[in-house]
């Protein structure tokens, strides 16, 4: 039974974060499903990125993982195989996670990845 430890949001790192993606699979669906909230609404209807704005994923991403969190959103968790992908790509939104955690606009979904804990 793997734990990771309770953290203060402002004390993680864009390696903690790093490193709980490659090990988490709750964590993994909700950074999914977070990131994809940053997408602007034409952004996440048309699963590409339109605006440059640094905000959600980038412009190679956005189908692979507006898909994802399209069937995530429908209660369906990922493959195997979906996770072993989106690891590889979730990665590199560690900075925009860390930041959604420390910033003024933290949500539900970032304070369960803060304080999760996996069974």
């Amino acid at each position: 039974m793997a734990r990771t430890k309770t953290r203060n949001p402002k004390e993680w790192t864009v390696e903690d974060m790093k490193i709980l993606l490659r090990h988490s699979d709750v964590a993994l669906e909700k950074s999914i499903l977070q990131i994809f909230a940053r997408q602007t609404a034409d952004e996440q209807s048309s699963e590409t990125t339109r605006h440059h704005n640094k905000v959600g994923f980038n412009g190679v991403d956005a189908t692979f993982l507006s898909s994802l969190a399209k069937q995530l959103q429908n209660g369906k968790h990922l493959s195997d195989r979906q996770k072993h992908y989106a690891r590889n790509k979730m990665t590199k939104y560690s900075k925009q996670l860390v930041s959604c955690m420390t910033g003024e606009k933290s949500d539900k979904v970032m304070e369960f990845i803060s304080n999760h804990k996996e069974k």
